[in-house]
Formats: structure tokens, C-alpha cells, sequence
């Protein structure tokens, strides 16, 4: 009885330290590429596109800190006309359509995608500045400064000149990104950095700013915004949704046992090391050029069968987080996004990541939704798309 109890305790003992001891990791930080799929994919009607800028309401209006009215100024006044004139030459992408000039827009299967600039409006706000607010501040009162620039985006037949699509969004430009888009920017920043006594000296200096500076500011808001098409950066964004492209991932994770000695860990490290060198080149790759080898992502594919195949029979927590660190990160270079949200879930329950310091956990929901709408629909989809596909995958 005594010796059964013995090895009872020994066997104990033996599974506590092999299955319950503490293994210990390092993290790494890295990024890739993924195919990121439109949320919103334009119909197999279309090949081509133009583009169409609207400037009919387009004017700058400038207000005080108390919403007067102090510059009302439109873009249809004959000093404008070179401003207006590029406008017809700028384009703004969309999806993986070819671009053609708005000339074509009665041609078969040219999409117009006509973009209206509304009334600009700037505004400054009085505020107490917290971040230097103490009793010793005798100038705890700052100003600010913004721009919103209203757009409607309508995707029109050419031929039958049917409204697809129409949506309203905006553009802003807040303080010193508003401030670098002025030939006045020394001026504008040196507003934007002092201080007053109180909030009636700050919003007297504000009006006194925006009045003295009105017309120049209307003018290089309409020469940065409609001549050099400074809204393509904004665009760049809001376009994606149309888009089928390599896109990065931000900042991903693996995880590196420090115990090398042990035989199943240092086989785990091995294909860490081999995952985190493929999205090396994967990323290399798709940033030069915009491609993803195929060979790169089956091999991919194949280190994430090794990790499940020590996963499903691994009882130690430590190495079992470690492996799903390290699938999430293969999951999403692969765009199994289902997958890998599954383990943003999991990892997120054990405490194991932090969701906010990558922007690719919270949109793996929204990328899982739009390569299954996007595998679903695909027949009915512009045949740009599946061009975009096999560039990609080389």
C-alpha cells in the first residue's frame, strides 16, 4: 500500500513539473502582408472609371471661436480659374478599376465616380490647455484650429447615368496639420502655441487672427485641396473598401521559448524563426513590388500544421499561449481571419494580448465578413478584381 501510494506521489510529481511548470518566453515584435479584401466591391458591369470633381458649392467659410461668420468666399469667382481648371486633370482611385479620362464617361463600362467639395469650414476654439494647466500658469488658455471639408461621393453609370452609390463624408485638417497646409504656417503655429490669461483674450486673438488672414487662407485652402488634390491622401483610406490589395499588417507577435535544450521547444523556435523569415520576405516583397509569393504562403500554411500538431496534445498553458501567439500571427498572413480572430478571443480571455496595440485585431471581424462576401459574389464582381488576385499572387 505504502509503495503504491509512493508512486502515486512520484507520478504526481513527475506530471506537475513536466505539465504545470513554468515555461518561460521572449516576444517578438515583427510585421507582413496580407490580401485584404473590399468591404464594398464594385459589379462585374465595370472595367473603367473617371473621375468628376464638383466644385458648384465648393467655397471656404471662416468662423470665430463664437461661430460668426467673419469670410464667406466661393470658388466660381474668376480669380479661381486655374484652380478649377486642374481640378478637371486631378483623379482620385477607385477599387482596382483602369482610370480613363472623364472624356470616356459615355463609353461601355465606365463607372464615373463624381466627387462634390461643399462649403470648407474653418474654425477656431478657445480651450484651457490641460496638459500645462497648474495654479503657476498665467496663460492656461489656448486656441485651435480646423478645417472640415465635406465631400459627396457618387458612383454613376456613364451610360445610363444612374446613381449607384451616393455617400456623405469629410475630410479635417485640426492645428498644425491644418497650420502646414498655409503659406502663413510660422504664423499660424505661433498662434496656435501661446497663451492667455483668459478665455476672452484667447478668443479675441482668434478672431483678430482669422480676419487678418481670411482671404490667404481661402486661397491656399483651394490651391492645396483642388489644385495639388491634397484630398487623395484621405482618399487613400476611404478607398479601400473598393479595394483588392496587399495590405501590411501593423505590428504582430511570436513567441520564442528561452529553454532551447528541450527537444519539442527548440522544434517549436526552429519554425518561430522559419515563420518570422518568410514574413520578412513576404513583406520585403509586397512593399517593393505589391506581390506575395504563393511558394511563401503554402510554406506558411505548412509551419501552421506543425504548431496545430504540438497544439492539440499540449497540456502546459505557457507553451500552449505561446503557439497561439504565434498562429494568430501565421493565420493572419495567410488571411485565415476567422481563424485568427478566434485566438485574438482566446488570448484575450487568458490576458495574454493587448488588443489595442495593433489596429489588425479589431478589423480581422470585418476582413473575415468581406473575403467571404468577396468569395461568395465572385462571379458577379468586376473581373478587375480576380486580375488584382493573381498579380498579387505571383
Amino acid at each position: 500500500m505504502r509503495t503504491k501510494t509512493f508512486l502515486l506521489l512520484t507520478f504526481s510529481f513527475i506530471s506537475s513539473f513536466l505539465f504545470g511548470q513554468k515555461i518561460k518566453t521572449n516576444s517578438k515584435t515583427f510585421s507582413s502582408y496580407y490580401i485584404s479584401y473590399p468591404s464594398d466591391p464594385i459589379s462585374y458591369k465595370y472595367l473603367e472609371y473617371c473621375t468628376l470633381f464638383d466644385l458648384e458649392n465648393c467655397r471656404v467659410k471662416i468662423y470665430d471661436t463664437d461661430d460668426k461668420n467673419l469670410s464667406d468666399i466661393s470658388v466660381s469667382g474668376n480669380q479661381y480659374t486655374r484652380i478649377r481648371n486642374s481640378s478637371k486633370e486631378n483623379y482620385l482611385p477607385l477599387g482596382n478599376l483602369q482610370r480613363v479620362s472623364v472624356d470616356n464617361a459615355e463609353k461601355t463600362g465606365v463607372l464615373v465616380l463624381k466627387v462634390s467639395i461643399g462649403a470648407i469650414a474653418v474654425k477656431s476654439q478657445s480651450i484651457k490647455n490641460q496638459s500645462v494647466f497648474t495654479a503657476s500658469n498665467t496663460t492656461p488658455f489656448i486656441n485651435t484650429l480646423q478645417a472640415t471639408v465635406p465631400l459627396t461621393v457618387e458612383l454613376i453609370d456613364g451610360v445610363t447615368k444612374e446613381v449607384i452609390k451616393k455617400e456623405e463624408t469629410s475630410t479635417i485638417w485640426k492645428d498644425n496639420d491644418l497650420a502646414d497646409l498655409l503659406s502663413s504656417r510660422d504664423k499660424a503655429k505661433v498662434f496656435l502655441a501661446t497663451g492667455y490669461p483668459n478665455i476672452t483674450d484667447a478668443k479675441r486673438a482668434a478672431k483678430d487672427f482669422l480676419a487678418a488672414l481670411a482671404p490667404e487662407i481661402t486661397i491656399d485652402l483651394f490651391d492645396v485641396l483642388i489644385r495639388e488634390n491634397r484630398i487623395a491622401g484621405y482618399w487613400k483610406a476611404y478607398n479601400r473598401r473598393y479595394k483588392l490589395e496587399a495590405a501590411p499588417t501593423s505590428t504582430l507577435f511570436l513567441d520564442l521559448f528561452k529553454n532551447d535544450d528541450d527537444a519539442k521547444l527548440a522544434g517549436l523556435n526552429a519554425s518561430t524563426k522559419r515563420l518570422k523569415e518568410i514574413a520578412d520576405g513576404i513583406e520585403k516583397t509586397a512593399y517593393r513590388d505589391g506581390k506575395i509569393a504563393q511558394a511563401a504562403r503554402a510554406e506558411v500554411v505548412s509551419l501552421t500544421n506543425s504548431f496545430l500538431q504540438v497544439y492539440k496534445d499540449e497540456t502546459n498553458e505557457d507553451i500552449k499561449s505561446a503557439i497561439e501567439t504565434n498562429l494568430l500571427a501565421a493565420y493572419i498572413i495567410t488571411d485565415e481571419f476567422e481563424k485568427a480572430d478566434e485566438m485574438v478571443t482566446l488570448l484575450k480571455s487568458k490576458k495574454k494580448i493587448n488588443t489595442n496595440i495593433s489596429a489588425i485585431y479589431s478589423q480581422l471581424q470585418a476582413q473575415a465578413l468581406a473575403k467571404k462576401k468577396y468569395e461568395a459574389d465572385r462571379k458577379d464582381l468586376s473581373a478587375t478584381y480576380s486580375q488584382a488576385l493573381a498579380f498579387i499572387l505571383n
